[in-house]
Order: C-alpha cells, then structure tokens, then sequence
C-alpha cells in the first residue's frame, strides 16, 4: 500500500483539506511550511489554496509553501524554487516561446503557399486549426516527424489530401522554427515539466514536493507524478478517486469515464486503485459516501449496466441510493433566459444566510454572462471568473465599431452604434440621431450631410449641431478613410485606427491613449491585455502581405476572440460563476452545475478535421471522448457536493436540446432503484423565475 499517494473523495472541500493536511505535516515533522513545494493544477487553484490556509489560520500571518500551477510553469520562478532547494545554480537554456500570433501568421503564409486561392479569414482559420493539432502532438510528447507515415494506401483519397497539408508540420515548420529560434508554448510546457522531473529523479529535494488536484492526464504530468512518487519527501493527493468501483468496472474504463485519467495515472505508478487511502476529513459524512454511490451508478461502463435491473432488489443500495437525493435538485428550465433567472434567484437566496457561499459552474459562457446580468436587478456585482473574449468586452466592442463604422461607409445604424457607445466622448448624439431617422441617407459622410441639410422640418438648432458633430467624425475619421479603398499594409490600419479610438475617448485633449490604455475608461485588467496584445499585433505582423479594410477588419475580430480576458479576484466575495476549470478544488455551500445538455456539457465530441479516429489512434494521439471524460471528472465533483442543483434548459434559441448523457442515466437509476425525488425546490425556483417579470 502506498504510504505517499493519498485522496481527498469528490464532494469534499479540496483546499480546505489540503491546507489542513499541510499544517498538520509540518507540526509533526517540526519543518515549516515555507519548505515545502506544492504543485497545483491551475494558477486560480493556488489562490483558492492560499486563502485556504488563511481561513484555518483565522485571517493571521503566515508564510505558506511555495505554490506553482503545473500546467503554466514559469521558467525563472521554477528556477529560483529549485535553487532554494538544492542550494545550487539549475541551468535552463530553453529557447524563447513563439508566440501565439506569429505562430498562426505563419502557419497561415504556409497554408497559402500550399493553397494561394484561399482568402486570408479562412488561411487564418486553417492555421489556428493545424495550431491545435500541433499542440495535441506536443502534450501527448510524440514526433511529428511521424506524420509522413500515417495514412495508408487503403485510406480514402482526401486523406491522402490531408496529409499534404499535415506536411507543413512535419516538414516546414521544424525549418521556421530553427530560423525564429524559437519552440512553440506547448512544447516548451513539456520541455520544462520533463526536466524538472529529470532534474528531481538525479537531485532528489531535501525538502517536501505535493502535487495536488491533478489527475496526470499529460503524458509529461504523468511522469513528473511518477518521479514525485518516488521522491523520499514527495507525496501526491488525487482528486476524486472512487476506490469502491467494482473491479469489473474498473477493468472496462472508457475515455469518457471519469476515472479513466486516474486509471491511466495509477497504472503508470503501478499503485492498485483500491490500496490508495482517503485522507482522514471530518467532511466523510454519510451523505457523501451516498452520492458517491449515486455517481458511481450513473457513470457505470456499459459493459457492466446489465447490474442495475438489481438496484431494486436490494434494499441497502436502494435505501443509500434513496438517501443521497437529499440537497439534490435538478431543475428544467423551458429556455435560456429562464435558466438564468432561476440561478440567479437561488445564488440570491444564499446571501439571506450569513457566510453561505454559492457558485455557478458551467461550460456555457453565454448562460454565465446572463446570470451576472440578472443579478445586477438586485445590485449584486458577479464577474465570470472563466473570462470573456476581448472581442466581446466593451472596449473590445467600441474597436470592432469604429473599424465597421468605416467598412459600412457610415452608414447611419453603424454610425450611432459606434457614437453612443459608453467611450465615444463626441457631444450632440441625440440631435444627430434625430436629424438622421427618416428615409436612408447616401453613403458616406457627405451623403450624411446632405441627407440632413435637404431636412426642412427640422429645427435649425439641431441641424447646426448635427453638421458640427459629423465633421468632427469627418476629420477624426479622416486617416482611416483614406485606407478605404486599395489594399494596405496591417501596420497602415493598424496605427490609423487605434488613432480614431484614443481620439474619440477623448476628443478634447491629448490624453485619449492614456485613458484607452490604463484602464481609466474600462477596467484595468482589460485594458492592460488589449494593449500587450496591440503591442504584440504590430510586433508580428510586419511581412503579412497588404490587405483590404475587411481583410484586416475580420483578421482583428480573429484574434481578438483568442484573448480571454480574466478577473484576477472575483467581484463578490460569496458568490462566484466558473468555468469547469476554474471550479477545480474550489468548494462552497451551494454548488450548481449549469447547462446540462448535450453539446454544452459534455461538449460535442466532434470529429477531428485533420485525422480520422483509425489515424488518430495509429498515431498516438488520444480519442475525442477524451474531452467527454473530462467533463464526466468536473460534473461527478460537482454531484458529490453537500448541495448540489442542475439546471438545463429544454430549449435554447427555440431549438429543442437533448438533456446531458448522464441526466438521463440518472432517470434510469432512479427507475432501476425507485427512487423518489422531491420537485417541491424546483417548482418554487421556477414560480419565481416566472414572478420576476
């Protein structure tokens, strides 16, 4: 039995725990917690980890452990952690990261090169897919090399095709990169996590190394837990390990299962699943070794379902499976909207008690973006900790504007929509819109102006200010518009339309860039990644060949929409909305999950553009259930939660959905068990949702 590989079971509060663990660790060995390293599968999770230790530690000062994020590894800070340790110099001499936008342009000069009849939207959309791929090879750790060799001669012809297109991988891109001198981010991860394991199986640390929470789905991940095993001080605690699967189940464990990755890890570490301990936890309630149960019958392989025509039969199963309904709620909503609402109110109910917390989590960031939108009714401020696209804040809105102002050639509707956005600072709006309703003007400032000036039955006050505002927009406007026509370089449309958006924030002095850029306008965490991103866009893209004002306009929109933009704390301290992986070890005393329909979660599986599933597996490269099996990881949490709601949406956008895979297992343990389920919850939330409007 392994006396350094522990679990904390789903449901349980992870960091709480952990924090807990640590404490007691360093008051038995008299080793203080500042000796220790502790690796955590994401940067939020060392936060939540951090103010873990606080809470146990009634808000006092303390110097914690040394917290790294595995999968975003930071090369001086793992440095110097290693230094510390080992008190003396670790040599790292990997080369720089390319970025990820020069990556795509020139993954998109090679497309175009193979291709010359493809547009530049879709050259750019093909490069970001074969990025994709090329990220996949480098976390699974295989040669691309092999590429050459994977379809053979009984494969349809557009596979052969493909392959063509795979040789850019295989054969150009190796070349770029030498001559960048430079590895893709990915790469370089993995390059990082293998050394550090290296590094530590040569030098193994005098002090204490915990890797917590992650699962060791990476290739890479999975052989620095490996080495971490077999560390003198190491030690590892899984997340949600169900030790009581039956060993027949265990044995068929498909990707889409959500003990897969632990099995893959396990059967690395050559540990039996069932020898792996709990950690002790005053949280191993009765109603948790329930749910357990519960999920362990809703995520049962197919192989072994056949057992469940026995859940009726017996009557301890039964009664355990009757008892884990308890705080288990799943309620289904007739649209999106009312979804929304019905969240909204319960994460609203939770703050009638004192320090109850609740939290949202869901794949679906439209769901999320209208929960904090109902919240606000009651003044309650909640950001979407799994971030926003740049695109889709509204200082990425009013760029995307002022470019489509250009391109609709001021066409009335563009026009108001950019000038009576918040930052557009220009005075006499309203009488503009007024002085424009009616019959559609000629394109072009000058079509505006004498479609107002023909007005005879409007009062001269108002057209007097109408005609003042558009030459102000004639003249702000005026570098852009001379890029109109004719094709131009990025760095042109580039400089002339930042040029417009620090003018029109603030027209009448020179401090428009200082407002767009530090943050004075929108929050500052926006503005900061939309000007290292700018920065980064004018630093790449100096040989991408002229383009037209749409072509640049829909390249911007591009990678805009690759920018996430993310809340370094959230707005309210009780509540908070997730994404899957942000919710990763965070706990709280209302835990919903959110959008529990096929294709939102778990996501669609899809198929591949570039390899079929015969390839894929040739290859190396993992199933696209592999995602589905991850998601099963995040929902079981969840379900184990003390309280626990699900919610879903009959309809989204008109469009009827099909209830998530294991939402309709559950209906079939429930009739296999006859369990009853109290909907008295669900039908008050749903009165209110209908009550609010």
């Amino acid at each position: 039995m392994p006396n350094n590989i522990h679990n904390i079971p789903a449901g349980q509060p992870f960091a709480k725990i952990l924090a807990q663990k640590l404490c007691d660790d360093a008051r038995s060995t008299n080793q203080p917690l500042s000796q220790m390293l502790v690796l955590l599968p994401t940067r939020r999770a060392c936060r939540v980890l951090q103010d873990a230790f606080l809470n146990i530690n009634a808000h006092q000062a303390m110097i914690l452990p040394r917290l790294f994020p595995i999968g975003d590894l930071d090369e001086e800070e793992l440095s110097i952690a290693l230094n510390a340790q080992n008190n003396f110099e670790t040599p790292w001499t990997l080369p720089p990261p390319l970025s990820s936008t020069k990556r795509q342009l020139l993954l998109a000069q090679l497309v175009q090169q193979l291709k010359p009849a493809i547009p530049q939207d879709q050259a750019l959309k093909l490069a970001q897919a074969l990025g994709t791929l090329m990220d996949q090879i480098y976390t699974e750790n295989l040669d691309m090399t092999n590429l050459s060799a994977l379809v053979p001669e009984e494969f349809a012809d557009h596979w052969q095709i493909t392959l063509k297109f795979l040789e850019i991988l295989s054969v150009n891109w190796p070349k770029i990169l030498n001559e960048q001198n430079a590895i893709d981010q990915a790469d370089r991860r993995n390059r990082l996590i293998l050394a550090t394991a290296d590094f530590w199986e040569n030098h193994p640390p005098k002090t204490p190394i915990i890797a917590a929470g992650t699962t060791g789905s990476i290739p890479a991940t999975s052989r620095l837990l490996s080495v971490i095993a077999s560390l003198p001080q190491g030690s590892i605690i899984l997340p949600g390990l169900d030790h009581n699967i039956d060993p027949e189940s265990w044995d068929t464990l498909g990707e889409a299962h959500p003990q897969y990755g632990f099995k893959s890890l396990l059967n690395a570490l050559n540990v039996d699943y069932r020898d792996v301990p709990n950690l002790a936890s005053t949280y191993n309630t009765t109603l948790n070794q329930n749910r357990h149960l519960l999920a362990r019958e809703i995520m049962r392989p197919a192989q072994t379902s056949h057992h469940w025509q026995n859940l009726g039969h017996d009557k301890t199963t039964a009664a355990a499976l009757n008892a884990s309904l308890k705080d288990l709620t799943i309620i289904h909503c007739e649209n999106g909207r009312e979804e929304a609402n019905a969240i909204a109110i319960l994460m609203r109910e939770t703050l009638n008690t004192d320090n109850q917390t609740a939290c949202l989590i869901t794949p679906d960031r439209t769901l999320a973006a209208n929960v904090a939108a109902t919240c606000k009714r009651w003044g309650i401020a909640i950001d979407d900790s799994a971030g926003q696209k740049l695109s889709d804040t509204p200082l990425g809105i009013f760029i995307r504007l002022t470019a489509q102002a250009v391109i609709e050639e001021f066409s009335p509707i563009a026009l108001l929509a950019l000038l009576n956005h918040k930052f557009a600072e220009l005075p006499n709006i309203q009488s503009l819109d007024y002085a424009l309703r009616g019959t559609k003007p000629a394109r072009g400032i000058q079509g505006l102006r004498t479609h107002i000036t023909a007005k005879d039955k409007i009062d001269e006050h108002i057209k007097s200010q109408s005609l003042e505002t558009l030459d102000a927009v004639e003249s702000i406007f005026a570098h852009l518009t001379a890029l109109q026509n004719g094709r131009h370089t990025i760095h042109d449309f580039l400089t002339a339309h930042l040029q417009i958006c620090e003018t029109l924030i603030a027209p009448k002095n020179q401090q428009g860039s200082e407002i767009l850029w530090s943050g004075a306008s929108s929050d500052s965490e926006t503005a900061q990644k939309a000007s290292l991103f700018f920065t980064d866009l004018f630093d790449q893209t100096p040989s991408l060949a002229p383009l037209s004002i749409k072509e640049y306009s829909s390249l911007l929109l591009h990678f805009m929409q690759q920018v996430q933009i993310r809340p370094h704390h959230g707005t309210h301290p009780r509540l908070h909305i997730l994404g899957q992986l942000e919710a990763r070890l965070i706990d709280a005393d209302l835990v919903i999950l959110g959008g529990l329909n096929e294709g939102t979660w778990p996501p669609d599986a899809g198929n591949d553009p570039w390899m079929s599933r015969p390839m894929r597996q040739s290859f190396g490269l993992p199933s696209p259930e592999r995602s589905i099996g991850l998601a099963a990881h995040d929902f079981t949490q969840g379900l184990c939660a003390p309280k626990t709601i699900i919610t879903r949406s009959i309809r989204i956008d008109g469009t009827p959905t099909v209830p998530a895979r294991w939402l309709q297992r559950f209906e079939t343990v429930k009739q296999a068990a006859e369990l009853k389920q109290s909907q008295t919850l669900s039908q008050k939330i749903l009165h209110y949702a209908h009550a609010l409007d």
